[in-house]
């Protein structure tokens, strides 16, 4: 299914952090809150993400991804994965370090939010 960036941002954001408020979402994508809020409207029209009351606050809503979500994730990964190890001519460990250098960078960028 088809994703707008902003879309994928957000969807990515949520995979990553089930449970999150719409909130947190829109603060740790830098996307203003009604931007972010309509992305999510689509992300649940979607069928990616859906809308849970927090079982501490039935005030708050969580946003988890869907079995329909996570299973596109892990195809979109796979794809990657495939298209890296092509790219890098059955290269194993360039493939692992170029894995590792893109966990690092993936980890300082969370850790600058």
């Amino acid at each position: 299914m088809p994703l707008t960036g902003t879309e994928a941002l957000v969807m990515r954001w949520v995979h990553r952090n089930p449970g999150a408020s719409p909130s947190a979402v829109a603060d740790a994508t830098a996307l203003q809150r009604s931007n972010c809020s309509v992305a999510l409207r689509s992300l649940v029209a979607k069928g990616m993400v859906e809308r849970r009351t927090d079982p501490d606050d039935a005030r708050t809503v969580q946003l988890h991804p869907t079995s329909r979500a996570n299973g596109s994730i892990e195809r979109l990964h796979a794809h990657w994965a495939g298209r890296l190890r092509a790219a890098l001519a059955g290269d194993d460990e360039g493939l692992a370090a170029a894995a590792n250098l893109l966990a690092r960078i993936d980890d300082g960028l969370r850790r600058r939010d």
